[in-house]
């Protein structure tokens, strides 16, 4: 047991003749501290946690009895204050039947007492008493220690007795619930969280008291919108709920539903773009291996675009990044051949995919029959935002003069259904003597990441 030593004090009602005072002089000199007070309403006054005893004569107890029940009715649960009666000779037994219901463990001593007798029942009571405060060492000790507990872990924590009340309540639940701590404590557990007002909640609660068996859901809290996990069970004197904030699983979770539903569309759409590339290509004529060659050339471009795309969660790419990545996998295509230049343009990735199979198409014919495909020959692509639009120019500079295709070949009908269908864009050609000049305009709505 936890040693605590309290100055507890002796209150003594004995009105009659020198009682009081000889009392007191009896257990001050073996070191009792006594308090003398004149009626039993002022020994009632006087009596809180830390009286020790309280002595008092019969003849002082035919008023003031209604007040000393009420305080020691209303003793916290480990306070039991010893009440020592001193009756008249043969009177024991009436007093007893007289007594309320608190005083009914009273000591009774008839008189006449013996100082020695006087002595040995007080300091009776005060060591028990003693024990008593030992008690609620233990018990405030214990308290703060599981105070320090709750406060400590992550989750929120809330206590509510058998009336639904609550009776305590953590830091960390009353951040989750946006609420303050102390205007918590006191109100019904149906104030704190109203949304539980329905029948099947107060059912489910119901049923942890009754049987015991614990409950935990999953639930946006309208307070505040977060996400929560509670549990709830049965305590000694009422009942304990848990909360988890569990909001950035929640999210985690939508977003992967999300993510999962733009994959299954992104797939379906690269396969829609293969079977369509599959089929112009092969549509296009030519022998076997020219036929495979530029099949896998649209098919690797098409991936590196989804390998950008992919190391930045499909989120944004850099236009500049996309351009490289689009011609620069070209025989020829070097840093002195291949000149680009524009400022930062984050696109989203419908323009990603689309611009990144636009350049490599271009930088296609370019290798096979305009600016790459002759010494010396070169291309400049520089890239602007005008207007709310951004403008790409694909520039090539030849030494020798050039014919014009006189054909539209399936390269250029993808360029122009993914830049004008696909974006909402415009495709703008011209055939000059020095190499083609193609102009890509994009509004920037369809083009830019948010």
């Amino acid at each position: 047991m936890t040693s605590v030593d309290v100055v507890a004090s002796v209150l003594v009602v004995a009105p009659r003749g020198r009682d009081a005072a000889t009392i007191a002089d009896i257990l001050r000199a073996r070191g009792i501290t006594v308090e003398v007070v004149a009626t039993v309403a002022e020994l009632a006054s006087r009596m809180d946690e830390s009286s020790g005893a309280a002595l008092i004569a019969e003849e002082a107890l035919s008023t003031g009895l209604s007040e000393l029940d009420a305080v020691l009715v209303n003793q916290p649960p480990w306070s039991n204050i010893p009440v020592i009666l001193l009756a008249e000779p043969y009177h024991a037994g009436r007093i007893a039947i007289s007594l309320p219901g608190s005083l009914n463990w009273a000591m009774i001593l008839p008189r006449p007492l013996t100082p020695e007798i006087l002595v040995s029942s007080v300091g009776m009571t005060l060591a028990s008493r003693q024990k008593q405060f030992q008690i609620k060492a233990l018990l405030v000790a214990q308290q703060q220690r599981t105070s320090e507990v709750l406060e400590g872990i992550d989750d929120g924590y809330l206590a509510v007795n058998g009336r639904w009340r609550c009776v305590y309540v953590n830091q960390r639940a009353a951040d989750l619930l946006s609420r303050r701590r102390e205007d918590m404590v006191g109100e019904n557990l149906l104030d704190i969280l109203p949304h539980w007002a329905t029948d099947s909640r107060q059912t489910q609660v119901q049923s942890v008291t009754l049987t015991g068996h614990p409950f935990a859901i999953e639930e946006q809290c309208p307070i505040n919108s977060r996400w929560l996990d509670v549990r709830c069970g049965r305590s000694i004197d009422g009942l304990s709920f848990f909360f988890r904030d569990i909001t950035p699983r929640k999210e985690s979770e939508e977003h992967l539903h999300l993510v999962l539903n733009e994959l299954s569309h992104r797939v379906k759409n690269t396969l829609a773009v293969i079977q369509a590339i599959a089929d112009q290509t092969f549509k296009s004529g030519g022998d076997l291996d020219s036929i495979l060659s530029a099949f896998k050339g649209r098919l690797l471009a098409l991936a590196d675009t989804h390998a950008l795309l992919a190391e930045t969660h499909w989120n944004s790419v850099d236009l500049g990044s996309v351009i490289e990545h689009s011609i620069g996998h070209m025989t020829g295509c070097n840093s002195n051949r291949v000149r680009t230049s524009g400022g930062a343009v984050q696109l989203n990735a419908k323009a990603c995919l689309a611009i990144g199979m636009t350049m490599h198409e271009l930088s296609t014919n370019a290798a096979k029959y305009g600016a790459l495909s002759t010494d010396g020959g070169a291309v400049e692509v520089n890239w602007r935002l005008s207007d709310d639009a951004l403008v790409i120019d694909w520039i090539e500079q030849v030494e020798t003069r050039l014919t014009p295709p006189t054909r539209k070949g399936f390269g250029t009908r993808l360029i122009d259904q993914t830049i004008e269908y696909e974006l909402g864009g415009e495709v703008t050609r011209e055939y000059r003597p020095v190499g083609l000049h193609c102009v890509l305009t994009v509004p920037a709505a369809s083009a830019l990441a948010a």
